[in-house]
């Protein structure tokens, strides 16, 4: 019967090692395991703030800035730029009033709109686009006071351009602005919200005035 010679895979090296490298692989090993709680630590804590519910807050705060900029920044901002280029220059001068009333009507105006786009975003979890709205009905902040701040907020910007630059053309737009809220908010708005939140929408109704603000019954 023949043997068989076995070689062993492990080498212990040649040479023993010292007290110092073996405070060092200690403290290599400590390291690691240090490093390795810090990072657990840490995905613990981003896993706790980054819950479902503000990935969700995350999102609607997405599509609501999108909406400004497209949407809302049109309105106020681009079309009106575009007026504004291909208007003629004013041959007087304009009082300095009117434009101290126009640019308070548009710093007013801003506040609303950003007032009201917050409570729609984080209180009625939703955006002021018809195609993605809030799914809590919005009565608090502004809205305790009218029940159409944004629109007003967005006539008023208007209006401020319009006297600011005292440009005809946009005291039509926002004329016509105006009118056409008016007639989306009757004939749309408040029937689709009557059907989706009852007898709560039109107690509302009953207490707060469609775009003339008064100050909430107790």
């Amino acid at each position: 019967m023949t043997g068989l010679c076995l070689k062993p895979h492990f080498r212990f090296p040649a040479k023993p090692c010292n007290l110092g490298q073996v405070k060092t692989i200690s403290s290599t090993l400590e390291t690691g395991l240090q490093n390795q709680e810090a990072s657990s630590t840490i995905v613990a804590g981003l896993s706790c703030l980054f819950t479902p519910d503000v990935w969700s807050a995350m999102n609607v705060a997405l599509r609501s800035l999108l909406f400004t900029i497209c949407v809302s920044g049109s309105a106020t901002v681009w079309i009106p730029w575009l007026i504004l280029a291909t208007q003629a220059p004013v041959a007087a001068a304009v009082p300095w009033s009117l434009r101290l009333a126009g640019v308070l009507l548009v710093c007013a105006g801003a506040a609303l709109y950003f007032s009201c786009l917050w409570d729609f975003t984080f209180t009625g979890r939703g955006t002021p686009a018809v195609w993605d709205p809030p799914v809590v009905f919005v009565s608090r902040g502004l809205y305790r006071f009218v029940r159409n701040p944004m629109y007003l907020a967005v006539v008023s910007i208007l209006l401020g351009e319009a006297l600011f630059f005292q440009s005809p053309p946009l005291g039509l737009m926002a004329a016509g602005t105006a009118a056409g809220f008016h007639l989306f908010v009757v004939f749309y708005e408040e029937p689709a919200l009557k059907r989706k939140f009852g007898s709560s929408y039109e107690h509302y109704c009953a207490k707060v005035w469609r775009w003339l603000p008064r100050w909430p019954e107790r």
